[in-house]
């Protein structure tokens, strides 16, 4: 998955892949698959990298206000501060690409190419959701209880 700067716009999406501003996402089926992870890895220009630690903070706060939004988090690497990491859990594919169209983006949507020679994104879907009932948003192992005679 390529969130790439150089491509043109991508509108209108199709039963079978979600499209939204430079990221084209293949979905399962043609269906949203529910909560999904993403990673953005972001390499500012380097007479940018202070304005692309403004703007990233400046969208911080109302990405984590959206109800959608399970959890956002912005790092930026120790040995090279160009290099930004976002981390973003979603509960669905659709709230992801809903979000990017929202008032608080549009600032970012339209500087970021300015800002980041590069940006590429990864969809991850959780193969082992935590179980709501531990509590603390570890997963639990599945204990197979054995039935003896």
């Amino acid at each position: 998955m390529s969130i790439n700067n150089k491509e043109k716009p991508i509108s209108d999406p199709t039963p079978s892949v979600v499209k939204d501003s430079n990221v084209e996402k293949p979905t399962a089926g043609g269906r949203d698959v529910g909560p999904v992870c993403i990673i953005v890895h972001g390499r500012a220009r380097s007479d940018k990298v202070g304005e692309a630690k403004d703007q990233l903070m400046k969208i911080v706060d109302p990405i984590r206000a959206n109800p959608d939004c399970l959890e956002f988090r912005v790092y930026q690497d120790r040995d090279d501060p160009q290099s930004f990491i976002l981390w973003e859990r979603w509960v669905s594919e659709e709230a992801v690409f809903a979000h990017g169209k929202r008032d608080y983006m549009a600032e970012y949507m339209a500087k970021k190419g300015e800002i980041f020679e590069s940006l590429e994104g990864e969809f991850l879907q959780e193969i082992h959701p935590p179980d709501a009932a531990s509590g603390d948003g570890t997963p639990r192992p599945v204990v197979q209880k054995s039935h003896q005679s």
